[in-house]
């Protein structure tokens, strides 16, 4: 009779597997069952680089989130533009890469690494294809920007956790387990790296939610929710490194600005440190103790300015090898002009010159007044804006790829308008020279042909607006953070 239930516990397990289709087991070859959990690996990443693939694959740059799974690793689509970045089977080894067709070799961006989770492959060895060649782009890589949770010890009865919950494809969404007892959902938790939380419900058959975080409890009769056992548990943690080298890696009054992942409750500075080192993505810190969320986790990718209210650091990962980058004095007035739009845009039917680098040569010259004269047409041919302000538009700089024009557009309001809280803002300019891009399907001033979506034009204050940043904030356009 022993025997009898065993195997049925068996049989229910399999069926469980085969009917929710849970993508986060998979078969070897040899015939031979393994499990293999991804339920832990990042659900929102960003790609970022200060090097050359910015150039020649700018449009593979940026932020992609969880939208499948495929050869036993995560998909992730691009939250703006329709690329994908997805793991390539082969016969021996596959690779990551960045492309318009999960699954198809067409991309511009690609790494050997064979990880289940793209946030650990080796860093410094991306590389971008610029249509000739396959270069290497030490710069760039891959961020996590999930938050890192730390699970509360909880268990409790007649209470439902709501939120929170994995994604379907790591398991998320519900499954099935014993309808008398929780235990063998706290069994499906455990299995489950990524999964923090859980909540069972007595006498369902899809009866047991498994979550990474906890976003609110209610009262609910038949629920019972929990955290996993490990939560419970006293052992103190060892710290990684010993004050004295974390002296060594704190900079007091030195605030890192730019490659920001996203912003933590923390106690101080040792709070703010300790939660960066069990981040997979945060290597340097900044901590402002009189903000709410005050601890902002970074990649190495920052600049330093002084300011007195901040204390920064490096996690001990990168300690012994962290450079500190200039530090350039803070600027307490706004380094922006409110009238004041940056753009660019690529220019795919000329080849790159060298005389282009050099503002004095005649071939800049040329250029730059023929995109000022087309842009400021541009902007009098809209009746609403031209009638509200006087534009001047200014070429800041070339760039090779093909060649990729950095623009600057400066207007002031007409007598009439200036009193006028609804008049034009840069927005407004922002939105009327991405309507004529577009309405150009590529060819532009008559002469240019423009790679499509390169065109990008935006006002640094709305920039930092944007982003929420609790204190000053300056852009970069160079690296776009």
């Amino acid at each position: 009779m022993q025997i009898l239930q065993s195997e049925k516990v068996a049989l229910s397990f399999i069926t469980m597997i085969f009917y929710t289709a849970l993508p986060v087991f998979c078969f070897l070859l040899q015939g031979v069952a393994a499990q293999v959990d991804i339920s832990g690996c990042c659900t929102h990443v960003k790609i970022e680089t200060t090097g050359e693939a910015s150039i020649h694959q700018g449009n593979r740059i940026g932020e992609y989130r969880l939208s499948g799974v495929l050869a036993y690793r995560p998909i992730y689509k691009n939250v703006e533009r329709e690329e994908f970045l997805f793991y390539l089977q082969s016969k021996n080894k596959g690779l990551w890469m960045v492309g318009p067709t999960a699954g198809q070799f067409n991309g511009g961006l690609a790494h050997r690494g064979d990880t289940y989770c793209v946030e650990d492959v080796p860093a410094n060895q991306w590389k971008y294809t610029d249509g000739s060649a396959w270069h290497v782009d030490s710069h760039l890589r891959v961020s996590c920007l999930d938050e890192t949770v730390t699970p509360q010890c909880l268990y409790n009865d007649q209470t439902e956790f709501v939120g929170g919950d994995l994604p379907e494809v790591f398991g998320g969404g519900g499954v099935e387990t014993s309808m008398e007892s929780s235990a063998d959902c706290i069994e499906e938790c455990e299995k489950r790296s990524g999964c923090k939380y859980w909540t069972w419900v007595m006498g369902e058959k899809v009866n047991c939610f498994l979550k990474n975080s906890k976003v609110k409890s209610i009262r609910k009769p038949k629920f019972v929710s929990g955290s996993i056992p490990k939560a419970c548990s006293t052992t103190p943690s060892t710290p990684t490194q010993a004050p004295s080298t974390y002296s060594v890696c704190t900079y007091t009054s030195l605030d890192f600005q730019g490659g920001d992942l996203f912003a933590v409750l923390a106690r101080d500075v040792d709070d703010c440190r300790q939660q960066c080192e069990e981040h997979v993505s945060c290597q340097l810190f900044t901590f402002d103790k009189a903000l709410e969320r005050g601890c902002y986790f970074k990649t190495d990718q920052v600049t330093v300015t002084t300011n007195e209210n901040v204390v920064s650091g490096a996690t001990a990962e990168i300690c012994e090898d962290f450079i500190l980058p200039d530090v350039t004095e803070k600027n307490e007035e706004s380094t922006y002009n409110e009238n004041e739009v940056n753009g660019k845009f690529k220019i795919t039917s000329l080849r790159w010159d060298e005389k282009l680098s050099d503002p004095n040569s005649q071939a800049y010259l040329d250029l730059s007044n023929t995109i000022e004269d087309s842009l400021e047409s541009m902007l009098r041919s809209e009746r609403d804006l031209d009638e509200q302000a006087e534009f001047s538009v200014e070429v800041q700089k070339f760039r090779q790829g093909s060649v990729v024009c950095d623009f600057k557009v400066n207007y002031i309001l007409k007598e009439a308008y200036v009193a006028i809280p609804f008049a034009i803002k840069p927005s407004n300019i922002t939105d009327a020279m991405s309507k004529n891009f577009k309405f150009k399907k590529g060819i532009l001033f008559q002469r240019f042909l423009i790679a499509a979506g390169s065109f990008n034009s935006s006002a640094p204050v709305d920039h930092c607006a944007a982003k929420g940043c609790s204190h000053k904030c300056d852009y970069d356009y160079d690296i776009e953070d």
